[in-house]
């Protein structure tokens, strides 16, 4: 019920309250989700009408009114009920609160606001944390790697290594610094030779060698060295050699060293003469080696690898016949890293030319090589190699590749190859670990790999009756992504760490397990 009313001129309002003013009351009730958001202006709006009496204008700028309940303004009295618009709101109006309730209802509101605050507050964190890994979801699936689009646009499957640095599966990966300087490389026109000098010089000091040159690789390599040995031999220029001055020449190759990558000697047109057998039976002499040495004999070519056969002189047993009778020693090290110090050592030892991969273990550009040595002779390499005409044009090097491989290999002589030797053992200390009471298979730790690195490997070996190492092999590359391995005619696997990142070990292991 409202209080008495009192008269106001010739109408009655109501009986004035001891403060003047009219004690109204809300009583909310509300309904399903509707809330009575103005109050607090309603009851100022009603306080200023009866604190005033009749100085207040009933007509009031209604965006200063609040609307009420049809319900609340049939209570009111008529004074309020004519300032005053409708609003479907629900409540009904009994009184006023007193300045101490004002309080309250204040304080409750801005307890109100600040727990909607803190809620807004953990609402926003957890869409942030989801739309983050919604984004990452997305990345990782999707936008990983822009080579993996490109992969699958072309129907190809990346995969992981688990064999090694080798040309089939891709060499090595490149790094993000190698990238961005061919990148850089790329966007750029540059004189070709001006670049060749530069880098080629640059290299040499990083690699403590007088000397250096970019090939597209260390087979291509071998072909240049071969070449300028051979105009060495003849005593002028490559270019003007005839067909019967080449095909004269020969390269001398002990029989243990004989590989596929020396099949570019013949592709030259020089003959390559093979001297002793690929065992221990008769081991060459440097007796031997001298007598295979005549007029028409260009260089001696000298395979450093940890795959060769037994049946071959020293390599410092080697130089030495060879220097002697004034021929130089190329050395095929194309696998032959690490370690760091023999990119200098075979120099130091007295080769003319050293033969490195560029996309091995340098993690440079796969087409790319490194040769390392003598000024002389690498002057004499660059003259027959790109961009020059003749048998070095086909063998093209872009300002891409120069600039890659130098970007590389400054990383490698930077890098703590200590540390990457140790992580390489705790890769290989996961996989014989996991593998620890397996009835299936049994893991144990090898060293050094195969081309004789000294970098430790797995050997996964079947112990599971009928089953064997190619049956393992096939299980490996069966899955999304296929894993390649090597079980150089063992009946098991080898993992090798060298070509694996973080996180692959794991997927090797999980897939082992299956078998």
């Amino acid at each position: 019920m409202l209080p008495p009313l009192a008269q106001h001129g010739n109408k009655q309002i109501g009986t004035p309250i001891d403060d003047g003013r009219m004690r109204v009351k809300i009583r909310r009730s509300i309904h399903h989700t509707q809330k009575l958001d103005n109050t607090r202006n309603t009851i100022q709006i009603a306080q200023r009408l009866l604190r005033h009496g009749k100085n207040v204008d009933p007509r009031l700028p209604r965006s200063r009114i609040p609307l009420l309940n049809p319900d609340t303004r049939t209570q009111l009295p008529p004074v309020l009920r004519a300032v005053l618009p409708g609003r479907p709101l629900t409540g009904n109006v009994q009184h006023v609160p007193d300045q101490t309730e004002m309080h309250k209802i204040r304080d409750r509101r801005a307890d109100r606001r600040q727990r909607q605050t803190k809620f807004l507050e953990l609402l926003f964190r957890m869409h942030t944390i989801v739309s983050f890994q919604c984004a990452w979801f997305f990345h990782v699936k999707h936008c990983e790697d822009p080579r993996m689009n490109i992969y699958s646009e072309l129907g190809i499957r990346p995969i992981i290594n688990a064999a090694g640095t080798y040309t089939v599966l891709g060499g090595s990966r490149m790094s993000e610094g190698t990238l961005a300087a061919m990148r850089d490389a790329a966007a750029e026109f540059v004189p070709i030779r001006d670049l060749q000098k530069a880098v080629h010089s640059a290299l040499a000091k990083l690699t403590n060698n007088p000397a250096a040159y970019v090939p597209n690789g260390a087979a291509s390599g071998l072909y240049l060295a071969v070449a300028a040995s051979i105009e060495m031999r003849r005593g002028k220029p490559f270019r003007y050699l005839t067909r019967d001055d080449i095909a004269r020449a020969n390269v001398v190759m002990f029989k243990a060293h004989r590989n596929p990558y020396d099949l570019v000697i013949g592709q030259l047109g020089a003959q390559c003469r093979e001297l002793g057998f690929a065992n221990l039976i008769h081991p060459p002499t440097e007796e031997d080696l001298a007598n295979a040495i005549d007029t028409d004999t260009a260089a001696i070519c000298f395979a450093a690898s940890g795959w060769v056969a037994q049946g071959a002189l020293l390599l410092d047993r080697t130089i030495a016949v060879a220097k002697a009778r004034g021929v130089p020693v190329i050395v095929d090290a194309a696998a032959q890293l690490p370690p760091l110090e023999n990119l200098w050592r075979f120099t130091e030892q007295g080769a003319a030319c050293t033969l490195f991969s560029g996309g091995k273990d340098l993690h440079g550009p796969q087409a790319s090589g490194l040769m390392v040595g003598e000024k002389d002779f690498h002057d004499r390499v660059a003259s027959i190699g790109f961009p020059n005409y003749g048998v070095g044009r086909m063998m093209k090097v872009g300002r891409e590749e120069l600039l890659g491989l130098y970007a590389a290999v400054k990383e490698y002589v930077a890098m703590d190859h200590a540390a990457r030797f140790e992580w390489c053992e705790r890769q290989v200390a996961l996989v014989t670990d996991a593998l620890a009471g397996s009835k299936s298979l049994s893991a144990s730790r090898s060293f050094p790999n195969e081309a004789g690195q000294p970098i430790a490997r797995a050997f996964v070996e079947v112990i599971a009756p009928g089953r064997t190492g190619d049956d393992l092999q096939a299980h490996l590359k069966e899955n999304d992504p296929p894993i390649h391995t090597l079980t150089e005619n063992r009946n098991g696997v080898y993992v090798n760490p060298m070509s694996l990142r973080e996180g692959e070990t794991e997927i090797v292991i999980r897939r082992l397990k299956k078998f």
